[in-house]
């Protein structure tokens, strides 16, 4: 398992600095002058856009000013802004927020994807099976943004069920909404997955050779069946936490939420750079990590798998 870890850990750090690197070549290409509208209505003077130049290396090849941001990270100084704002300060207050729209988005995907779509399959052809079928389809249907906004319009405009707009310190209670809505697509394809997996699983030989010696159907479903399931379904669920801290921009924008996905958007329209890419290896970081949990994962689900 060290060895196996070790490896892990060695092959990540290629990809960390090869996603960074396109990462931050791609930002930094963005079309446009970083310094419009920053001296107000008229043209910033020659000496600050100089000197602004000058501090943050924009006048140095790209090469170079890679390897002096990859050399600030690893010290843990991810630098300022252009309005001279520490990056740290703004990644820490964002940070939290999202990960907790995250983790109530996931919740949200196993109590309703896994469950439904475990019980879709046991019961093929039913009239929850196909319940289950229709409200999946119409889930991937409909657009984050137009789920968002009806929502947000029925239950804080119509109803006064809940706040339209999440206040600055976005409680667990104030993103059960948004995590719901951000969560949506996703858990409809859990739950296609489970069924399927579920499904073809409950034609395996290993399955009848149970419940032909006799076994009693709930060691049948939760030692046999589920646990040889788990394995699509906790690969799914596992990356997608950083693909739902990722994919909160939208989300975040319709209920005001001060997360991560909107620190991003924000200083991408502003062109500040600065912020998009310490924020972007931020997710590349939990996509490896949650990776690296999953591959672990497998070893307990099923132990035919070693990790040598």
């Amino acid at each position: 398992m060290g060895r196996y870890l070790l490896r892990r850990l060695l092959q990540a750090v290629p990809v960390l600095f090869g996603t960074t690197f396109l990462i931050y070549v791609v930002v930094w290409q963005l079309p446009g002058d970083p310094f419009a509208g920053r001296c107000g209505d008229r043209a910033c003077p020659d000496a600050f856009v100089n000197a602004m130049n000058e501090q943050f290396r924009l006048d140095e090849p790209l090469l170079v000013q890679y390897g002096h941001y990859i050399a600030n990270m690893l010290q843990g100084d991810l630098g300022l802004t252009y309005n001279m704002v520490p990056v740290t300060d703004l990644i820490a207050q964002a940070a939290p927020i999202t990960l907790r729209l995250a983790l109530v988005a996931l919740a949200f995907e196993i109590v309703i994807g896994v469950v439904a779509g475990v019980l879709s399959g046991l019961r093929r052809n039913s009239f929850f099976d196909n319940l289950v079928f229709v409200s999946t389809l119409l889930a991937l249907s409909i657009p984050t943004f137009v789920l968002g906004r009806f929502l947000q319009w029925l239950l804080g405009v119509q109803w006064g069920i809940i706040t339209p707009s999440v206040s600055g310190e976005a409680t667990w209670g104030e993103l059960i909404v948004p995590g719901i809505v951000i969560a949506t697509t996703t858990t409809a394809i859990l739950a296609r997955l489970a069924r399927t997996t579920i499904a073809e699983n409950l034609r395996a030989d290993y399955v009848r050779t149970a419940i032909a010696k006799g076994m009693p159907p709930h060691r049948v479903i939760g030692v046999h069946l589920l646990r040889n399931s788990m394995i699509p379904i906790i690969t799914l669920i596992g990356l997608d936490l950083g693909t739902l801290m990722v994919g909160a921009v939208v989300t975040e924008g319709i209920f005001n939420i001060n997360g991560l996905g909107g620190l991003v958007y924000d200083h991408v329209m502003r062109l500040d750079s600065t912020v998009v890419v310490p924020v972007a290896t931020l997710f590349v970081l939990i996509y490896i990590l949650a990776n690296l949990v999953v591959d672990l994962i497998y070893g307990l689900l099923d132990p035919r798998i070693r990790y040598e």
